[in-house]
């Protein structure tokens, strides 16, 4: 008879496998970094075990085995997720945070926003043009001009340049230096 307090060892197994299958389905519909995948994991497993230490240890070695087959790339995924971000105007103090919530490192973080060539005056224009701000506005833009502005630098948008945007015509050639 099993004692109480161990589980049989190919339960231990089948809870592997069980953890493996949950992870890949994650990563089948969510890109996702290796902090992230451990947290979602974890969270799972918390209804299955007990034991906090041993469900770390379930963790690490499933995440280990898809980062090994190459399934989760912190590169990767920072990468994608910054080219995602700078699409829909998103400010690189503001890719930043977003990144540094889903668990990838500062020197990964800034390695994927130097290769991706990200332009704060570009994420800033595609902002602007995305909430209707500045001279992308309607009507009353002298009036709601401070509004906008603050709204820039709220999204993590340097002040300078969010008053140039605001001010601006709305062409590509007032932003060329």
């Amino acid at each position: 008879m099993n004692g109480d307090t161990q589980p049989p060892a190919d339960a231990a197994s089948d809870i592997e496998r069980w953890l493996m299958r949950a992870a890949l389905s994650y990563i089948n519909r969510y890109p996702t970094s290796q902090a992230n995948l451990s947290r979602v994991l974890a969270r799972k497993l918390q209804r299955r075990l007990d034991d906090p230490d041993e469900a770390a240890a379930l963790v690490a070695r499933v995440v280990d085995r898809l980062v090994e087959a190459r399934l989760v790339d912190d590169a990767l995924f920072a990468g994608a997720r910054v080219a995602a971000l700078k699409r829909r105007g998103i400010s690189a103090a503001a890719t930043r945070a977003k990144l540094r919530q889903k668990g990838v490192d500062e020197a990964t973080t800034s390695t994927a926003l130097l290769e991706e060539g990200h332009d704060e005056r570009e994420a800033a224009r595609a902002y602007a043009r995305r909430r209707g701000l500045g001279p992308f506005r309607i009507r009353d833009r002298a009036e709601r001009r401070d509004r906008d502005v603050a709204a820039m630098a709220r999204a993590g948008f340097p002040v300078d340049i969010a008053i140039e945007i605001v001010d601006g015509d709305g062409s590509n050639d007032a932003l060329e230096l």
